[in-house]
């Protein structure tokens, strides 16, 4: 982080929240590693599907390809990493796609922007779905 500020690709005030972050960094893994419970039940409901899509908005759509990449290789169910936004504007068919796989279970990641992706997913035309 320093050689980011010195060479001023990091700003003095995005470094302050950068190394907040980092600090915080202890209790949120805590509090991940207290969520075993939650997880296994999640990747229980997972097991079923024959298809997961995982979805992302911005930062979050690598984290979404990379999420379907990994669980391709660890359990051999389809996944596709999408792009949220390309469900709200119906591009090229992805909606339809969407809906054509009636058993899927929907990945997506809470973070600035959820309430808007669950919008986007919660559609009547997919009422057997999980998010």
């Amino acid at each position: 982080m320093a050689a980011g500020v010195q060479r001023g690709v990091i700003e003095a005030g995005r470094e302050a929240e950068l190394v907040k972050a980092l600090f915080e960094s202890p209790r949120l893994i805590a509090e991940a590693m207290g969520m075993e419970g939650d997880l296994k039940a999640i990747a229980a409901d997972i097991s079923k599907a024959t298809d997961v899509l995982f979805l992302g908005r911005g930062a979050m759509f690598p984290l979404a390809m990379e999420g379907a990449l990994k669980l391709k290789e660890i359990s051999y169910i389809h996944a596709e990493g999408y792009a949220a936004g390309e469900l709200k504007h119906h591009h090229d068919g992805a909606f339809e796609i969407v809906c054509a796989m009636p058993d899927a279970f929907d990945v997506a990641v809470r973070h600035l922007g959820f309430a808007e992706l669950a919008q986007i997913i919660d559609n009547p035309e997919r009422m057997n779905r999980q998010l």
